[in-house]
């Protein structure tokens, strides 16, 4: 199977664009021009769908990685946890340890504020 890229088909679509202006015939001109509207339509699409896989491959390999620590989330070849909260939404945010407060240890997410004690103890 011959793989055709996307800046073949452009060349194409200019080169018969230039033959049909040479010909002077309008109407070729035009579809010519909306084929190409069209073949740019697709590419934006084609990479917003392959943005869409990588993040959804991603996320795939983090599900399979983090593991469950107390409420956080943890990625066992890193010291720190992730809020369960921002996780949910897509996001990977580092909760922050604070220190000796009145109820001990705890960790709290800059991000959405969700704060609960250090699993570790």
């Amino acid at each position: 199977m011959v793989k055709i890229s996307y800046s073949d088909i452009r060349e194409m679509l200019k080169d018969a664009r230039e033959l049909a202006s040479g010909a002077k015939d309008i109407r070729l001109t035009e579809k010519l021009i909306d084929i190409q509207g069209s073949l740019y339509d697709l590419i934006e699409e084609n990479e917003e769908l392959k943005d869409k896989v990588k993040k959804l491959e991603h996320k795939d390999n983090l599900n399979k990685k983090l593991i469950k620590i107390g409420r956080f989330w943890k990625d066992p070849e890193k010291e720190y946890l992730y809020c369960p909260r921002c996780y949910v939404d897509g996001k990977l945010v580092v909760c922050d340890p604070i220190d000796n407060t009145m109820i001990g240890d705890v960790y709290e997410c800059p991000y959405c504020k969700f704060t609960d004690s250090n699993p570790y103890k």
